[in-house]
């Protein structure tokens, strides 16, 4: 398929809004991470991980990956876009309640896991099973059908809310670690907000007869992917699982507030692959020399600020989180590693998704939960958590591996001709900082 001027330009803005959206984000987040660092300290850091990690596995679990299953057919016109938001939010939202009915059952069994905060703040984390669902919902879904600029003020007023509010409930009001989830919760309800008005004055959303089809097509995709969904979310957090049972609660917030600090870099691959994925699902051809293009530029980018972060990690903790995070900074410099590799790839999960060829995605994300898992076990006994943090790193590099090695089955290209910079990797990036003019535009 040629690509027409106009579909390049509209491209170029879909991608400058969502890169410079998850660039809003990163900042702001880091201020919420900062405020709860100091507010907290290290113990009640790592409860809220734990919670919030909780909240997360339900999620993922019980909901089948119908979110992005929903985001790929509302791309690809498989569907039309009122039905297919409808049968993606519903079956969400049932998934969700099922797996908060499945959790509170969890909480009561007295594991070793549920030691790590109260019982109280466990059950508060259950709340934000159907509001993170529904929030990531709408926003895969508003990224389906090309609405950046929705999805931008959607994510930045989530952002916004969560930050003010954890200021309010955790400092203001000295709420602990159940303010901090409780903001959490305020954020989330302002994003689906402002998705639902969106897309009700837009489309129509409301109440309908949903078919069975709709929802057979949502979950057969959905499945596919859902190991390489669950994977992916969980070799970031399976050092905090893991940890969860053998380390204390001071020991995790540390761990977390590392992870946690690299992995906001992941955020640029991610904005980058989140605009590509509905040109790629469009085209019968997947467009792969962009596809190659965009992951050199996010390796350089990434690259960059993986740099910087290194280069100025000590007083960053030390400002950021307060000295006590200190020990975070050598785990900083072991899982950056990782996440420079992960951030060259992290686009070729869009291009095999929109090719509808989301089994190598699984595959890719099983090598590197195995990995990361085997490592963990091995070397956490030995070292500490440095163990945790080059675990991490291990699990990314094998997930790269399998992604780098795939890409290049499927499309022949060779690695040289895929992974070597070019002057034209520049000029996107280039194209890509002059197009912030669309802050200026309306929707």
């Amino acid at each position: 398929m040629v690509s027409t001027n106009a579909d390049i330009s509209s491209g170029a803005r879909d991608t400058a809004i969502t890169f410079f959206t998850r660039l809003s984000v990163m900042a702001a987040s880091l201020g919420i991470q900062s405020a709860l660092a100091w507010l907290l300290g290290p113990a009640g850091r790592g409860s809220y991980a734990v919670c919030i990690l909780f909240a997360m596995i339900l999620g993922v679990v019980f909901t089948m990956s119908v979110d992005r299953a929903g985001q790929y057919f509302v791309a690809s016109g498989r569907a039309p876009v009122a039905d297919g938001v409808m049968a993606t939010l519903f079956t969400a939202l049932v998934g969700s309640l099922v797996g908060v009915a499945v959790g509170y059952v969890l909480i009561g069994s007295g594991a070793e896991f549920f030691t790590k905060a109260t019982p109280l703040a466990f059950r508060l984390s259950l709340i934000l099973v159907p509001l993170n669902v529904l929030t990531e919902s709408l926003v895969f879904l508003l990224m389906g059908i090309r609405r950046f600029t929705w999805m931008s003020r959607m994510a930045i007023a989530r952002v916004a809310t969560h930050l003010a509010a954890t200021l309010v409930l955790v400092m203001w009001l000295d709420f602990g670690v159940n303010g901090a989830l409780g903001a959490l919760m305020i954020g989330n309800a302002v994003a689906i907000g402002i998705g639902l008005s969106f897309l009700r004055l837009e489309y129509g959303l409301a109440p309908r007869r949903l078919r069975r089809r709709d929802f057979t097509e949502l979950l057969s995709f959905g499945l596919r992917y859902w190991v390489a969904n669950l994977g992916s979310h969980m070799n970031f957090r399976i050092g905090v699982l893991v940890l969860a049972w053998f380390v204390t609660a001071p020991e995790i917030g540390i761990f977390a507030a590392a992870a946690g600090l690299v992995s906001r870099v992941l955020m640029i691959p991610d904005a980058i692959g989140a605009a590509l994925l509905p040109r790629v699902a469009s085209d019968p051809e997947g467009r792969s020399v962009l596809v190659a293009q965009v992951s050199r530029l996010s390796l350089m980018v990434c690259g960059t600020l993986l740099t910087l972060l290194v280069i100025v990690s000590r007083p960053l903790v030390a400002v950021l989180f307060s000295p006590d995070f200190m020990p975070a900074v050598p785990l900083i410099w072991m899982i950056a590693v990782g996440v420079f590799a992960h951030s060259g790839t992290e686009v070729l999960v869009s291009y095999f998704m929109g090719i509808n060829r989301a089994a190598i995605c699984s595959w890719a994300v099983v090598s590197a939960l195995a990995s990361n898992f085997v490592a963990l076990m091995v070397l956490l006994p030995m070292i500490g958590l440095p163990g945790a943090a080059w675990a991490m790193t291990i699990g990314y590099l094998a997930r790269t591996i399998v992604l780098v090695v795939s890409f290049h089955v499927v499309t022949r290209r060779g690695f040289r001709e895929t992974w070597q910079p070019r002057r034209s990797d520049l000029a996107l990036l280039n194209g890509l900082v002059r197009s912030r003019k669309w802050m200026k535009s309306g929707a």
